[in-house]
């Protein structure tokens, strides 16, 4: 064996919105990092040749993030492992895959794309087919699918739910949030970020809103909406100063897990951060959202409670900021 790929999700590195370990992290010692690490040390004690581990999760450099993690990892609980036997290149990876009721039965769009950083140790693996390709870096890559892409689908997924859609393709055919999307591809991020080489951002956005706009592959938002805590960072944060959509982005989340936590709204909610969220939380919801921001450590934006954002209905009297 040369080659570990994971998809483990944006929770599963245990890493806090700096990017470093979190060292508080519930189940930090059995965490998918404990067996990587382990069984790496393992490895290299019967003198195996270098292995190369692929993160294939939606995180800015998402290799460089686990090897910083396994090291921290490593540290903490007292392993030793040779990292010059290792590489961690980064990779992208884009295609839309809802769940289902039957882990057996996987439905997904036709599109995909799965960009790898040349950087192995050894012979790089014969992986070469249609929509898979090595590239110098991925960084230009990453950064346009979890600004745009990412970014729209995690807005959608608050928002779209407040305005009382379950599906992907029912909340891109609204047109005060699809209005909003274009404006973040078009207007506020999308002309903020270097394209990669030979993609246009009108093609790339137009394409997106294609996607998902898709009944055929109807997509939960409510799937979208899971482990916040671990996407907001990654999704609406680099960019929100520049954006007036990621901000309402912001609002969306905090108001979309105050008003389930609060039973206000029957609102599915999972997060790995979702007991410490609760146990935060209050009859108030500015209270709330300062105790959340100091929790997660997250930015002093301005939150807005938004119960039904761009309908007849109000926002609540305790929403000022």
């Amino acid at each position: 064996m040369k080659t570990v790929s994971l998809t483990i999700t944006e929770k599963g590195y245990c890493a806090n919105s700096e990017g470093q370990l979190d060292s508080e992290h519930p189940g930090l010692e059995s965490c998918a990092l404990s067996y990587l690490v382990k069984g790496i040390e393992r490895r290299q004690r019967l003198h195996v040749e270098p292995l190369n581990i692929l993160s294939c999760d939606n995180l800015v450099s998402n290799g460089e993030l686990l090897a910083r993690v396994c090291g921290q990892w490593a540290e903490k609980f007292g392993h030793s492992i040779d990292f010059s036997k290792l590489s961690f290149p980064n990779t992208m990876v884009d295609r839309i895959v809802p769940s289902g009721p039957d882990p057996l039965l996987v439905s997904t769009e036709q599109f995909h794309q799965w960009v790898i950083e040349d950087k192995f140790l050894g012979e790089r693996p014969r992986w070469e087919q249609p929509g898979l390709f090595f590239a110098e870096s991925v960084e230009a890559f990453e950064v346009y699918k979890l600004g745009l892409l990412n970014a729209s689908h995690s807005f959608m997924a608050y928002y779209g739910q407040l305005r009382g859609h379950e599906f992907v393709h029912q909340a891109v055919r609204d047109e005060h949030l699809r209005s909003l999307i274009e404006k973040l591809y078009f207007q506020e991020v999308g002309p903020r970020l270097k394209p990669p080489h030979g993609l246009a951002l009108q093609d790339y956005g137009e394409a997106l809103l294609a996607r998902f706009d898709n009944p055929g592959l109807p997509h939960k938002l409510s799937q979208i909406a899971m482990d916040g805590s671990q996407k907001v960072p990654q999704r609406f944060l680099p960019h929100i100063k520049e954006s007036s959509v990621l901000k309402l982005a912001y609002s969306a989340w905090f108001s979309y897990m105050w008003l389930g936590i609060t039973k206000r709204h029957d609102f599915f909610l999972s997060d790995p951060r979702l007991g410490q969220l609760k146990a935060a939380a209050c009859r108030n919801f500015q209270e709330t959202v300062a105790a959340w921001k100091a929790l997660l450590g997250w930015p002093d934006y301005p939150v807005e409670l938004l119960e039904s954002p761009g309908s007849s209905a109000t926002q609540s009297s305790n929403s000022s900021s």
